[in-house]
């Protein structure tokens, strides 16, 4: 299987490590953002819990009529857990027995709840007031909207910036190639007969050195061969005129048939017998034997 470019594999991981960066923004503004959304609720809720308390005290309604019936409840309970009071009316009891018994010890009890009728979830505080239990609680349902909402635009957003990033990062990486991409096609046509030089980019960055690198060690490739140029030449000069003529004693030689001694007297001299070897003649039958 053939790699990847390297452009290719650095916009890969760099995609990778951006989709874990947006993945893990997106959940915390999510987390962040629900958190922060609940808390209103909460603050909405002890308000409405004072407000409640004075109504008990005065004899008036839990909750005001442009609220009751809507996204807020109330209910008042007794110490033995049982509803006298509630807006809108015929109200369940909102809280679990187990907070109703924290409740007496002085403390609040805050959570969430699911309810039948009104359907839906809803958050609920529950403060000791008048010998009882004041219970507000508010729905859940706008929280829950908003964070589908963003959660909605959160899975639109992501893939698009995602998508424009790794745009941006294939970019930013074929521009930093590029020079290698040039010091490449330039080398490609760099050869013993057709010496060159590599470009060096503007910047002073490490392929800017590594180009100057390159085209010292091809200025001193581009020596070695000169040398040898030069000195085949040299060698060639040399040996041109021994050859010459020893070519012309051997066209001499060869002009009409010759006896071993006369060659010997050629050559300037008849050198000695070596011991346990004949010497060969030529006779004149153009034969040779040994004595």
């Amino acid at each position: 299987m053939r790699p990847l470019p390297i452009r290719v594999r650095l916009t890969l991981a760099f995609a990778v490590v951006m989709a874990a960066v947006l993945a893990g923004m997106g959940i915390f503004v999510y987390v962040r953002v629900g958190n922060a959304l609940l808390t209103s609720v909460d603050q909405s809720l002890t308000s409405q819990a004072r407000e409640a308390e004075g109504h008990v005290r005065e004899g008036r309604s839990l909750v005001d009529i442009d609220v009751a019936g809507g996204t807020t409840l109330a209910e008042f309970v007794t110490r033995a857990g049982g509803v006298t009071r509630s807006s809108p009316a015929n109200l369940p009891l909102l809280v679990p027995e187990d907070d109703l018994a924290r409740i007496d010890a002085g403390r609040q009890a805050r959570g969430s709840t699911a309810l039948q009728h009104p359907s839906g979830d809803w958050r609920y505080l529950a403060v000791a007031a008048g010998g009882g239990t004041i219970v507000v609680a508010r729905s859940l349902e706008p929280r829950e909207e908003s964070l589908h909402r963003l959660l909605r635009e959160l899975l639109f957003a992501s893939p698009l910036a995602l998508l424009l990033a790794s745009l941006a990062g294939y970019g930013l990486a074929a521009a930093a190639l590029r020079p290698v991409e040039a010091m490449r096609s330039r080398a490609a046509a760099v050869s013993g007969t057709t010496p060159g030089r590599l470009p060096v980019p503007r910047s002073r960055d490490e392929i800017s050195r590594l180009a100057t690198t390159l085209n010292e060690m091809l200025g001193r490739l581009e020596a070695a061969f000169e040398h040898e140029r030069q000195f085949v030449a040299n060698a060639s000069h040399e040996l041109r005129t021994p050859l010459a003529m020893l070519r012309t004693e051997l066209e001499l030689a060869l002009r009409r048939p010759r006896s071993h001694d006369e060659l010997e007297a050629a050559r300037g001299g008849s050198p000695p017998d070596r011991p346990g070897r004949s010497r060969r003649i030529a006779d004149p039958a153009g034969t040779h034997r040994g004595r």
